[in-house]
């Protein structure tokens, strides 16, 4: 982890809490979310309440199992993340395909990462909450499935300065 501090500056407790990068908040799953089947988002899980600093950078990290029912047919699963108390959405994931073989309820693996950045002025003190649904036009019903042996995560990573990262997208 790189350090923040130039040689022969004091290094103060204020400098040390901004080095990078650092775990904000995490969540984890170990039990199946409630399904999905329609294009309503439904609620995956969300963090507790974190402070965004304003002027810093942020990652925001999804690891878990999707799965749907249907045998050999391949579902799109949009992902979405957003504040809890203001609802004003972060970032809409995409649609991520979701391929079932010759057996159903097969599980793939999720792995998405999202950057953005606090230019607001002000720090952005919320929950962020993770949810899904299907992509429009779509007719599967998924699960974001996970258990004890196989747990579901949501993190909210600080990677830095807002202006090491000058083309991210701004959180509002």
């Amino acid at each position: 982890m790189p350090d923040t501090w130039l040689a022969g500056e004091d290094i103060t407790a204020d400098k040390l809490n901004q080095r990078r990068p650092f775990l904000i908040t995490a969540k984890a799953l170990a039990s199946n979310a409630t399904s999905v089947s329609s294009t309503t988002l439904q609620t995956i899980m969300t963090t507790d309440t974190v402070t965004l600093k304003s002027g810093r950078a942020f990652e925001f990290k999804i690891r878990g199992l999707i799965q749907h029912a249907t045998t050999s047919a391949t579902g799109l699963c949009r992902f979405n993340l957003a504040f809890n108390s203001s609802g004003n959405g972060i970032r809409t994931l995409g649609a991520i395909p979701v391929y079932n073989g010759t057996s159903a309820s097969r599980n793939n693996w999720v792995e998405l990462t999202y950057a953005a950045i606090n230019g607001s002025g002000s720090d952005i003190t919320d929950a962020v909450v993770l949810s899904y649904a299907q992509e429009p036009g779509e007719s599967k019903t998924f699960t974001f499935a996970a258990n004890s042996t196989h747990v579901a995560h949501l993190e909210v990573w600080d990677i830095g300065p807002a202006s090491d990262f000058p083309s991210y997208f701004e959180l509002t």
